[in-house]
């Protein structure tokens, strides 16, 4: 009876330190087979304007589609969603921007809030799929958006 006790002890604790540990990881993942298409054709594109700052917007989250790459130019393409804090010369609370990169990243390292993005205009579309849970996609709807190449920054 004790050995059983025990074991299922270890087991909640392994559980919990499992859990813990992804939610700790600071970016969102998804299932690579749970895509949405987003219409941006729909949403506010983002101004130049929006984006004024020296190191570019504050990486908030990311939600990464995970998978190889954009194979035909032709369809929708597949994007990553970075979710960001623009910070204006004449504005102190700053804008909150989804900047949507169909060149895809893998992986980022360590948590967002480390990150500033430098961003590079890319051609724009009129909707990609994004791996964004469903409960964060009609917040996602609301930010105004930019198709850039994203690079992420540190202050190291």
């Amino acid at each position: 009876m004790k050995q059983h006790l025990n074991l299922i002890i270890t087991a909640a604790s392994l559980l919990i330190i499992l859990t813990a540990g992804l939610l700790l990881t600071g970016y969102n993942t998804w299932n690579v087979n749970e895509f949405v298409t987003l219409n941006t054709v729909k949403m506010v594109e983002a101004d130049d304007n929006i984006i004024d700052s020296t190191m570019g917007p504050a990486l908030i989250s990311a939600y990464l589609c995970k998978i190889k790459s954009n194979s035909n130019e032709g369809s929708i393409p597949y994007a990553d969603v970075y979710v960001c804090k623009s910070f204006k010369l004449d504005s102190i609370l700053g804008d909150t921007i989804i900047i949507l990169d169909t060149q895809l990243r893998k992986e980022i390292s360590g948590n967002p809030d480390i990150y500033w993005t430098g961003i590079q205009k890319a051609k724009s579309w009129k909707a990609c799929k994004v791996a964004v849970p469903s409960d964060q996609l009609s917040k996602i709807r609301k930010y105004p958006y930019l198709y850039a190449q994203v690079t992420l920054i540190t202050d190291d």
